[in-house]
């Protein structure tokens, strides 16, 4: 009885300690970037890059105009930049709200061919076509973005960067539980990491908002990305491509986030699914490219893929935790399982805890920590969006007001 006893309780513990290195792994690797998270010197360059602001729209007359203006009233010589909006399969009078507000409009219609990485897919060369056009700069429809965005972009450029990064904020943090969590997420994934990733010389990868390309990368490596998350996509083809995404933490464009649960449940799934088949068709080659390559940058980009969402990481390095603390108690003795088990924790939470001290929620935020999780943990089993069909996530204001609309035709009705 004995033997089994010892045989069993050596099975339990190694199965402790191998369900326990994911954790360790993902806890160290987040600990690493964030301990590299400094910025560095900030950089000044002429001002004679010539800028295409390229803002793919579907169905953004509500909005446009004022990313349109916060785009038109950057410190940058006006001669020297463009807008150019993409008013996608729109059924909305998006294109002449864009041209009433200063912007060139690119009418495209697709009824097959429907997403943001289409759009971009196709515009663009027409964009470069254009001899005077020596860099393209992305920018979302609900985007405002820092005055010294195309500045800040061109300094890079000088100093050699092929493709850049802005840093990507909530706008509005304060406006419910989920944006403020949702603020401290993007601290964490575009900020923090980023800042390790540009000390150690690797590729902050695109974010999807934000971005600048030189006329150079954008001939080398054509954006042809159309998955639900085309950013991801293109970065990794980049990285493919031996270019890294330089991080400009010096500039940032903000854009407001959902608080309705219907469009922040689509909006995430979106996201989930596009990351997760991401995940299966290119974190494995990847990383297997980077080994035998001996590649850092595409190991990076290896991990950044393969590495679950914050939320999953955390719930994993609780349960492993919790398994070797249980072990531990079964055996009367600290079990080898609490070492990679500490070392996943001490690792997230060090990245998690310096996300949440550059956000700007505060102490407020962790009391939504629960919520938030039980809401992520929900998602994942409802998939959406089979193709790439670009869906538009509904604007908080659009919500208001139809809300407002629905109640007074409501009350109408009562009086009828």
């Amino acid at each position: 009885m004995k033997g089994f006893y010892r045989s069993f309780m050596l099975v339990s513990e190694t199965i402790a300690v191998i369900g326990a290195l994911p954790s360790m792994v993902s806890g160290s690797y987040l600990g690493l970037l964030t301990a590299m998270a400094r910025p560095r010197r900030a950089l000044v360059g002429d001002r004679s890059v010539r800028f295409a602001v390229v803002i793919p729209a579907h169905n953004e007359a509500f909005g446009i105009a004022e990313t349109v203006g916060s785009v038109l009233a950057l410190d940058y010589p006006a001669a020297q930049r463009k807008v150019v909006v993409i008013a996608d399969n729109c059924v909305d009078n998006t294109a002449q709200v864009a041209k009433d507000a200063g912007a060139e409009v690119v009418e495209r219609f697709d009824d097959r061919r429907r997403s943001k990485g289409f759009a971009l897919t196709d515009v663009l060369p027409g964009v470069l076509r254009d001899s005077w056009v020596d860099a393209i700069v992305i920018v979302d429809a609900d985007t405002i973005v820092q005055t010294n965005l195309l500045s800040c972009f061109a300094a890079h450029f000088a100093d050699g960067a092929l493709v850049v990064q802005a840093d990507y904020a909530v706008a509005n943090p304060a406006q419910g539980w989920r944006t403020e969590l949702l603020d401290v997420a993007f601290t964490c994934f575009h900020e923090v990491r980023s800042l390790g990733r540009e000390r150690l010389l690797l590729s902050s990868g695109l974010r999807g908002n934000g971005m600048g390309f030189t006329r150079q990368a954008l001939e080398r490596v054509p954006h042809v990305a159309s998955s639900l998350v085309e950013d991801l996509e293109h970065g990794i083809a980049l990285g493919n491509a031996g270019i890294r995404v330089v991080y400009a933490h010096d500039t940032k464009v903000w854009a407001e986030m959902p608080t309705d649960d219907d469009a922040a449940e689509s909006q995430r799934r979106r996201w989930e699914q596009g990351r997760e088949l991401m995940r299966k068709q290119h974190g494995w080659s990847l990383l297997n490219s980077a080994l035998r390559n001996r590649d850092r940058v595409r190991g990076d980009l290896a991990a950044d893929v393969l590495l679950p969402p914050l939320s999953t990481v955390a719930r994993n390095s609780a349960v492993v935790a919790g398994a070797a603390v249980a072990v531990s108690l079964v055996k009367r003795r600290a079990s080898w399982a609490l070492i990679p088990s500490a070392i996943g924790l001490t690792g997230l939470f060090f990245h998690v805890g310096t996300g949440w001290k550059r956000s700007s929620g505060g102490r407020r935020v962790l009391s939504n920590v629960p919520h938030y999780l039980r809401w992520k943990a929900g998602l994942t089993s409802r998939p959406e969006h089979a193709d790439n069909a670009w869906v538009r996530t509904k604007r908080n204001a659009e919500i208001a007001i139809g809300k407002s609309q629905s109640v007074e035709t409501s009350n109408g009705d009562r009086h009828d």
